[in-house]
């Protein structure tokens, strides 16, 4: 344990005028009491019961400041439990992984290569922790209602956000996915205790509430989030007439909230909408104010980010790569004129893959063109999803 050397009565009383709400006030009348203590804080190479702490240190809003420091639990956390990278993710083994949880996974064998430990996050049935290929998975319970799936908090996931971050002390919380279950409040936890949050951008739903980037549908959208053209959008996705989309998207907020009290379940919903969107899109901008730096993997999504107010020097574009070792050189082939184009896709058998549209183009397109369509379907609705694409598909050459 670490040597605690006794304080005098005039340090007692400094520290009892400690501001635990203001960290950066108290942090640094941390430094000037005791400096040394402070600097094995921020190191966190430490081991001490805080029953030592009891014994030890008298004034009670020191405790409390320790306490708020360190962790909620009996015994501060070791070194050996502290990870470089806490990735998170919105899905993990044993669930399917998609195309980003494989990225994150060959990302996390990359840094590891490197002497970097990392470990993953994500939300699941229940509140566990397991190991997977030698990394440590932290599971979150997802019990979430609709309420919280539009921007309301839910602590009891906020608290097992924040006892996963004082059990692995990361240097670097990089989100992969924002998820109702990650809210901006435990950003701000994060960064309170000096952890830096990185949020890689890979899919659109990070700002469109339809999920697709296409508005109504038809027409490639720019990502501007604006209230009543995004939830006029959102509605539509959910098989509200166009028309009826323009009245409820405008429907003033304290309208939407007082009628959705006294409808059916249905029907307040839809009433509501407006409102549960507006509440979606602050938390939002919380969520990316609350980032240390944000990156965006393709061209389009650093344009919607811009778009949207995220500064430039806060930006960058990074795109996905593949592993080291999946990686083959290959000598160019030449490609005859007559032969028709290949084209493969690979994804899992989910609407917002836009393979319809691919399927859509191909069968309109003038030149020969051959699709390979490979996805992975683990559910019923993938099932009927993939049905319909093999009845849309008749007439072109697709291989499924």
């Amino acid at each position: 344990c670490v040597h605690l050397p006794p304080i005098r009565q005039y340090r007692q009383r400094r520290m009892a005028n400690l501001d635990l709400l203001d960290t950066p006030t108290a942090e640094k009348k941390l430094r000037k009491i005791w400096p040394d203590w402070v600097e094995a804080v921020a190191s966190r190479s430490y081991q001490t019961p805080n029953t030592v702490i009891l014994r030890r240190l008298s004034p009670h809003s020191f405790l409390l400041h320790v306490r708020y420091f360190m962790t909620r639990q009996n015994l501060v956390p070791s070194a050996s439990d502290h990870v470089a990278v806490l990735h998170v993710v919105y899905q993990f083994t044993p669930e399917p992984l998609g195309g980003t949880e494989v990225y994150v996974q060959s990302l996390v064998q990359e840094a590891t290569s490197l002497g970097l430990r990392c470990a993953i996050a994500a939300p699941g049935a229940c509140n566990e922790h397991y190991q997977v290929a030698g990394v440590s998975v932290y599971r979150v319970a997802a019990n979430l209602t609709t309420a919280q799936l539009y921007g309301e908090e839910n602590t009891d996931a906020t608290a097992r956000w924040v006892e996963i971050l004082q059990q692995t002390a990361p240097r670097i919380l990089h989100i992969h996915a924002r998820t109702p279950m990650l809210n901006s409040q435990v950003l701000r936890h994060a960064r309170r205790l000096g952890i830096k949050v990185i949020y890689t951008v890979h899919t659109p739903t990070a700002f469109c509430q339809r999920g697709t980037m296409l508005e109504f549908g038809v027409a490639p959208c720019d990502g501007l989030v604006t209230l009543n053209r995004c939830a006029q959008c959102a509605l539509h996705g959910l098989g509200v007439p166009k028309l009826a989309t323009q009245i409820l998207a405008r429907l003033p907020t304290s309208v939407s909230r007082a009628t959705s009290r006294i409808a059916p379940a249905k029907i307040a919903f839809v009433l509501s909408f407006r409102a549960r969107v507006k509440r979606a899109q602050q938390e939002q901008s919380a969520f990316f104010a609350a980032c240390d730096h944000i990156v965006a993997v393709c061209g389009w999504i650093e344009d919607a980010l811009k778009l949207n107010g995220i500064a430039a020097a806060r930006l960058s574009m990074n795109r996905q790569g593949l592993r080291s070792d999946m990686v083959q050189t290959c000598a160019p082939r030449a490609r005859l004129e007559l032969a028709p184009l290949k084209v493969f896709a690979l994804g899992r058998c989910d609407r917002h893959k836009g393979f319809d549209l691919l399927i859509a183009a191909i069968k309109r397109c003038v030149l020969p063109v051959e699709l390979d369509l490979c996805m992975s379907i683990s559910s019923d609705q993938d099932r009927a999803l993939a049905e319909h694409l093999k009845t849309i598909a008749i007439g072109a050459k697709v291989r499924f």
